[in-house]
C-alpha cells in the first residue's frame, strides 16, 4: 500500500551486491561506482531506484562462495552450490524478512509499543539463460504482513511511522513480464505492478521509515490513488536511456489497486475500467554518473500524473468530478565526497516537491520532504547510511472549511490544516546479509488537526536477507 512505502530497497543488496563485486578489504572497489558506467546512472547498480529493500529485486548473481558466514550475501549461504546452479541457470530466489519495532512514548493518542513484520519471497527467471529469449524476464513476487499498527494505535498521525504497515495477510504482489532492449537502453515491463515502484522514488528515501518519505513522497497518495510494493495492478511502464545520464519513463496503470488485507491476496485479476486511469511521466538528468565523472553526482527529476477515475468534491458532499492530476519534482546533490568523486561516502542532501493544483479534489495539495543521506559517515563503516529529514503535508483549505461546517453541525471531525515529521536514523550494515535501524520521529500536530501533542517516535528496523 501506498503508506507502505514498500518497494523497498535498500541494505542488504546493497551489502550483497558488494560482496559480488569485491573482494574482502577491497575498499576502493566497494565505493567505487563504475558498475553504473555504461548505463549513466549516478548511483551504483546496486542502488538503482527501481530496487528494494524490503522486497529486494533478485538481480544480483550470486558471488563464489565468501570466507565466511558473516562475509556471505544471504543468511542461509549457496545451499551447498544449489543456489549459484539455480542463477547460473536463469532462477533467482530471494526471502527477505524486515520488521519494525516501534514505541510512541510522547505524546499522540497514547503511549503504547508495537511490533510489525513483512516476509518477501521473489522469484527472478531469466529467459534468456531459461529459453533463449535475450533480454526477457519473469517476476513473480509474494508477499506476507502481521502486527498491529503503532500509528492507529498511539501516535493517531497522519503519515504512518513504521515503513513495514499497515495490512496484515498474504499477497500474490509482482505478476511481470520485463523485456531489455539495445544494452539496456530500453526497459519494459508489463503485468501486476505497481506505480510507485519506478516513479516518485529515489535511493535517498529508503533509509527513512516515516511513509511521508520511504519511498514515495506520501503527498501523491493524497492526490491520487497511488499505490507501491507490495499493492500492485494491472500497469504497463516504459523506461529510456537515449543518452548517459538521461532516464525518460511513461507508465499506465489500471487505476484500481490490489492492497494487502482487503481480502482478495492479489488474485483479483479483473480490469475495474471505472475507476479510470493512472498516467505518470518523468524525465531525469543524472551529472557526474559513471567511473569517468570528475565532480560530484547529482540528479534533477520532473514528473507529472494524472487520474481519470471518480473524485469526490471536498466542500460538496456528494459530488464528483472525473479526472485529477499533478505535478512533481526531486533535486539531489551530493555536496562532499572524502575518497574522491568516484566513493560512494559521503552526504547527499535532497528535497521533493509534489503540487496539484486543484484543491477541491485533492486532499493535500502541497507536499514537500528535504533532508539529508550521509554514507560512509565513519571510515570503518562505509556502507552505514545516516538520515535526517524532514516532512510537511498542507492539506486542502476547502476541505478544511467543509470540516469546521460539519463539526459547526456537531459531528465529530477533525479539521486539518498540515502535519509534520522530522525523522533521524542510522542504517548500520552489520553483514552483507543483516542491516538494523535504530530510529527517532518526532510527528508535528499528529493527525493534522492540533487536539493531539506532539508525538515522539523511537524504533528499530531489522532487516534480514536470507
Amino acid at each position: 500500500m501506498a503508506t507502505l512505502a514498500a518497494r523497498a530497497r535498500r541494505w542488504l543488496f546493497v551489502g550483497a551486491l558488494l560482496s559480488a563485486v569485491t573482494s574482502p578489504g577491497s575498499d576502493s572497489a566497494a565505493e567505487d561506482p563504475a558498475t553504473s558506467a555504461e548505463r549513466g546512472d549516478a548511483w551504483p547498480v546496486e542502488t538503482r531506484p527501481n530496487q528494494e529493500k524490503l522486497r529486494p529485486r533478485p538481480e544480483a548473481a550470486i558471488p563464489p562462495t565468501p570466507p565466511s558466514w558473516l562475509e556471505a550475501p544471504y543468511a542461509t549461504g549457496d545451499w551447498g552450490g544449489t543456489r549459484s546452479w539455480l542463477a547460473d541457470h536463469g532462477v533467482v530466489p530471494t526471502l527477505t524478512y524486515a520488521a519494525d519495532v516501534q514505541a510512541n512514548v510522547s505524546g499522540g493518542k497514547r503511549q503504547a509499543g508495537r511490533y510489525f513484520h513483512q516476509i518477501g519471497f521473489d522469484l527472478l527467471l531469466d529467459l534468456e539463460k531459461l529459453a533463449g529469449l535475450p533480454g526477457m524476464r519473469v517476476h513473480l513476487s509474494v508477499a506476507q504482513q502481521s502486527g498491529r499498527s503503532l500509528t492507529a494505535d498511539a501516535v493517531g498521525s497522519v503519515f504512518t511511522v513504521a515503513d513495514v504497515c499497515c495490512g496484515t495477510g498474504v499477497q500474490v504482489a509482482d505478476v511481470a513480464l520485463e523485456q531489455s532492449l539495445f544494452s539496456d537502453r530500453l526497459e519494459l515491463e508489463a503485468g501486476r505492478i505497481a506505480p510507485g515502484d519506478d516513479f516518485l522514488s529515489s535511493p535517498l528515501d529508503w533509509t527513512f521509515l516515516s511513509s511521508a518519505i520511504d519511498a514515495n513522497p506520501a503527498g501523491v497518495t493524497f492526490q491520487v490513488p497511488f499505490s507501491a510494493y507490495p499493492n500492485t495492478t494491472w500497469g504497463a511502464h516504459l523506461k529510456a536511456r537515449p543518452t548517459p545520464g538521461i532516464e525518460l519513463q511513461l507508465g499506465v496503470y489500471d487505476g484500481e489497486a490490489s492492497f494487502i488485507g482487503d481480502g482478495d491476496h492479489g488474485l483479483d485479476w479483473g480490469f475495474h475500467g471505472g475507476a479510470g486511469l493512472l498516467m505518470l511521466a518523468e524525465g531525469a538528468w543524472r551529472w557526474n554518473a559513471g567511473s569517468t565523472a570528475h565532480g560530484l553526482p547529482g540528479t534533477v527529476s520532473l514528473g507529472g500524473f494524472y487520474h481519470s477515475g471518480p473524485f469526490a468534491v471536498l466542500d460538496e458532499p456528494g459530488k464528483s468530478e472525473r479526472g485529477n492530476g499533478g505535478m512533481y519534482l526531486y533535486l539531489d546533490q551530493k555536496v562532499w565526497s572524502p575518497g574522491g568523486p568516484r566513493s560512494a561516502r559521503g552526504p547527499t542532501p535532497f528535497v521533493w516537491l509534489t503540487y496539484a493544483p486543484d484543491e477541491s479534489l485533492s486532499q493535500m495539495p502541497f507536499f514537500a520532504s528535504a533532508g539529508v543521506v550521509w554514507r560512509g559517515v565513519f571510515a570503518s563503516r562505509k556502507d552505514d547510511e545516516l538520515a535526517l529529514g524532514g516532512e510537511y503535508g498542507w492539506f486542502s483549505p476547502k476541505q478544511r472549511r467543509q470540516q469546521e461546517r460539519e463539526r459547526a453541525a456537531g459531528q465529530d471531525v477533525v479539521v486539518q490544516s498540515f502535519e509534520g515529521v522530522i525523522e533521524l536514523g542510522y542504517a548500520a550494515q552489520l553483514t552483507p546479509w543483516l542491516v538494523l535501524e535504530p530510529d527517532v520521529q518526532y510527528v508535528i500536530r499528529p493527525g493534522a488537526g492540533g487536539a493531539l501533542r506532539n508525538a515522539l517516535v523511537l524504533g528499530t528496523q531489522i532487516v534480514i536477507a536470507f
